[in-house]
């Protein structure tokens, strides 16, 4: 069989089946990837200089993000790859962070690309060299590896940051007589010329080239990687900052919302807009092409926010649910066996005819993610939320309820926290029946047997000399007594228990017994309410989705267990997710509240909860909690 006639019964079979085929041969490497709507076939593209400067590497076809639902490609790569680059010049980077890219020796040519370009800024050059400058600057940068790229970035943001110097000399020369006309205007024309570092130009200017805006977007993002590594001295550290602030600055005011295009992806959209709305997703993985096409058909919504710089990139990801009341759990959106616990005759079917708007009451916003790292601290997904409010309402007028079905991101990692503290007797997370019943369960359960304390931490579950309930009176001791969230608990037993739950925690062994997921459901459903009710950083909710629809004017709403029983979920917040309701008559309100006094709107549910919770780290008597 040909080459030629096997790719071709490749493609035949994968619309069938949706496979991926890798096709090898002895002289080249086949990526074949397939898409039942459309297929591309890709070649090398060889760039050359321009003015007698040495030719640009050819720039090699892109590997594309490994998933099922990729766009056909067709891609003979070329052996001078050395790793893996958009044809063009202006990249779109990797959803998932790209490995380490090795050296390509061409970080001299980007430098001598940017001063180029610099030394001719305040000179009577047309705008066209300028541009042909930055263009080569931008592929080189492309082209570096991944600690040629740090070095340029910290190149660009020291070399050619403010001059302090000259900032100072014109401040301290200010005009002599200021009943000149005009005299004073100069002068602060002067000083703000001062202030602005080149590289600030520089960000201009590439804004200019088509898929610029892209670039810097990009650019944005290997800054903020730079600051999260740290830098080796302040000086650095500090250039780096404002080099971020400039591009912070710039995206903020190219990505206002009146620049935004909201716009609805159907299965009629584009291959490569469902592609990316695929690759994207964030919160619950895309599996397989039957999934997303459920996710844009009947009964579903998929908004996303597009800029006109970068029209086939969406920026902001929203899924919308509609239905007849407010979900609670994650099996009947998604329809995803793991999902779902009860029996398959059971089961809630996506009905397959055209939806009836007369039925549809409630909107639950499912997922939101936000696409570009690039874009991060500049506010998009309010804004996405509220104009999709009015779209639906103007489709569909029988809506009247809004909420989201959010995970709880971090949960499970501070409840790990606080388990190891209860281990070793400094803090009280289960009341006396509860251990009981956890005890009975931990014993009689052959499925849930763990390592001994031997075997873990040595510090987890044994007493220190401090957690002694028998240690020495003294002003510490009691000071700390005092903290009534502190309250030494040294019954073995508890600790015991304590120890075991954190362990299968880290396992997710414990939602594989019916027995234990219901002894567990009312301290954590407790514990999930206190998290996201009373723990705060600097005012505010310390869980970041939380704190963004509360800022968003939503109300903490309804804590829901066992919503997403997928790894995933089990990970992230042990299978409890949480409906953040929007009011539109109080939602202005809510958040003004929020933001100026830090106050939580949350429903009487909630707070029973977290109250129950506090009270048991106290060691008070119970309250009784509502059905």
């Amino acid at each position: 069989m040909t080459m030629q006639r096997f790719i071709s019964f490749g493609i035949h079979f994968n619309r069938i089946f949706g496979k991926e085929i890798s096709l090898n041969s002895s002289q080249h490497s086949h990526r074949v990837k397939f898409c039942s709507m459309s297929s591309t076939y890709c070649k090398n593209a060889n760039t050359t200089g321009h003015r007698g400067t040495s030719p640009l590497p050819a720039l090699p076809v892109p590997e594309h993000r490994a998933t099922n639902l990729s766009a056909v490609s067709l891609a003979l790569l070329s052996p001078r790859a050395l790793h893996s680059t958009d044809a063009s010049p202006l990249p779109s980077p990797c959803c998932s962070p790209p490995p380490s890219i090795p050296r390509s020796g061409y970080l001299s040519e980007a430098k001598a690309a940017l001063a180029t370009a610099i030394a001719k800024r305040n000179q009577k050059t047309s705008t066209l060299s300028i541009d042909e400058d930055m263009r080569d600057m931008c592929q080189y940068y492309n082209l570096l590896g991944t600690e040629e790229k740090e070095q340029f970035l910290i190149h660009l943001c020291t070399e050619h940051s403010t001059n302090h110097s000259a900032v100072l000399e014109t401040a301290a020369n200010p005009p002599q007589d200021l009943t000149q006309p005009g005299a004073l205007s100069r002068w602060e024309e002067r000083l703000r010329q001062s202030l602005q570092p080149p590289h600030a130009w520089v960000v201009t200017q590439v804004s200019r080239l088509t898929g610029g805006v892209k670039f810097l977007v990009d650019l944005r993002h290997h800054v903020l990687q730079l600051l999260q590594r740290g830098r080796d001295t302040p000086e650095e550290d500090a250039a780096v900052r404002e080099l971020d602030a400039t591009l912070r600055e710039m995206l903020s005011l190219w990505f206002t919302v009146g620049l935004l295009q909201l716009s609805r992806v159907t299965w009629e959209s584009s291959c490569s807009m469902l592609q990316k709305i695929s690759e994207y997703e964030a919160v619950h993985p895309v599996r397989n092409w039957t999934d997303l096409k459920r996710r844009v058909g009947q009964y579903r919504r998929c908004f996303v926010f597009t800029h006109s710089c970068m029209p086939s990139e969406p920026l902001v990801v929203l899924h919308t649910f509609l239905t007849d009341s407010i979900s609670s759990s994650m099996n009947v959106i998604v329809q995803n066996p793991r999902f779902d616990r009860t029996p398959s005759e059971d089961r809630v079917d996506i009905p397959e005819e055209e939806e009836d708007s007369r039925t549809i009451t409630a909107a639950v916003f499912y997922s939101i993610t936000s696409t570009q790292k690039g874009l991060q601290s500049i506010e998009l997904g309010n804004y996405l939320i509220k104009r999709v409010v009015k779209e639906l309402m103007a489709e569909l007028p029988s809506l009247c309820m809004f909420s989201s079905l959010s995970p709880i991101p971090g949960f499970t990692k501070w409840l790990q926290s606080l388990l190891g503290r209860a281990a070793r007797g400094e803090i009280r997370l289960f009341s006396d029946a509860e251990i009981s019943e956890l005890g009975r369960l931990l014993e009689s359960s052959s499925t849930l047997e763990l390592p001994t304390a031997d075997k873990g931490s040595p510090s987890e579950g044994r007493p220190r000399p401090s957690d002694d309930a028998s240690r020495p009176s003294s002003p510490e001791n009691n000071a700390e007594d005092a903290d009534d969230i502190r309250d030494p608990v040294t019954s073995h037993e508890t600790r015991t228990v304590c120890r075991r739950v954190r362990q299968m925690l880290a396992t997710n062994s414990w939602a594989q017994d019916e027995a234990f997921r219901r002894a567990l459901e009312a301290p954590f459903m407790r514990l999930c309410a206190h998290y996201l009710y009373a723990e705060k950083r600097r005012g505010y909710a310390l869980n970041s989705v939380a704190h963004f629809h509360l800022k968003n004017g939503a109300v903490m709403w309804r804590i829901n267990y066992e919503a997403d029983m997928t790894p995933r979920g089990l990970s992230n917040s042990c299978g409890i997710m949480v409906n953040y309701r929007y009011f539109l008559q109080d939602s202005e309100s809510n958040s003004r509240e929020y933001q100026e006094h830090q106050m939580i709107t949350a429903d009487p549910s909630v707070v029973t909860l977290a109250s129950a919770a506090l009270q048991v780290m106290r060691n008070e008597r119970p309250i009784a909690l509502p059905a």
